[in-house]
């Protein structure tokens, strides 16, 4: 019976740790970041004809480069819009 009683709570606490993983609306202080502006703290290169943005260094066109000041436009559990404050 221990073991099984270590297991349960093992996967109680696995179950309980996975599920602060789980998206939150985007949110600072209880305020809405949607309108906000904020910085990046990576690189950025956007793939325009995938609607994808990568962090990683691939060889392409455009690049967002790092501490660059974005507005939040919309955000959703699969995605986040946003657009550059200074070229719009």
């Amino acid at each position: 019976m221990p073991l099984k009683s270590a297991l349960c709570t093992t996967l109680a606490l696995c179950c309980l740790w996975l599920s602060g993983c789980s998206s939150l609306p985007l949110r600072e202080d209880g305020r809405s970041l949607i309108g906000a502006e904020v910085y990046t703290k990576t690189n950025l290169h956007p793939d325009e004809s995938r609607q994808r943005l990568y962090a990683a260094n691939f060889q392409q066109a455009g690049l967002i480069p790092v501490c660059t000041r974005v507005r939040i436009d919309d955000a959703s559990e699969k995605a986040l819009e946003f657009r550059r404050v200074d070229t719009g």
